[in-house]
């Protein structure tokens, strides 16, 4: 696991850096690796927000080449239930890139919905502390992009 998600973050680096080649050969080692994982870790919140994460993260085509939205929405679906930032903040933020997918696909309702349950992720906690910058702009985003649909 510790080992997938170090080739996750080695890709997230090579692909920052315009080396798409060796972030593909990393995004694919972390999605062998977990993909490994034994049944009964398969399913652990830390794995799954690991594979969220990978997801989130990877061209669609590196990772077996189905639709971005099809990827996001999987990756939507293993944040179910993930209530606490800061991971609630990161699944916010596949929800607008989920939006997005589905806007440019020409499916206004899908991606009304996928902004509105970011907007709602990305949302201060209960004890209404603050938010880092990048959480604040996304939820903004979602709200502008929402706006845009009606």
């Amino acid at each position: 696991f510790e080992a997938a998600k170090a080739h996750r973050r080695v890709a997230e680096v090579q692909q920052w850096l315009g080396r798409q080649d060796k972030a593909t050969a990393s995004f694919r080692r972390a999605h062998t690796l977990l993909s490994g994982l034994s049944p009964e870790y398969a399913d652990a919140a830390d794995v799954r927000y690991e594979r969220l994460q990978l997801l989130a993260l990877a061209p669609s085509t590196v990772l077996g080449g189905g639709s971005v939205e099809a990827q996001l929405a999987e990756a939507v679906a293993l944040g179910a239930g993930i209530t606490d930032p800061p991971r609630r903040w990161t699944v916010g933020a596949v929800e607008v890139k989920l939006g997005w997918a589905r806007e440019k696909a020409g499916d206004s309702a899908g991606a009304a919905a996928a902004y509105q349950a970011a907007i709602d992720h990305l949302a201060p906690g209960p004890d209404r502390g603050g938010r880092p910058p990048n959480v604040v702009f996304e939820q903004s985003l979602a709200r502008q992009r929402l706006a845009a649909l009606y």
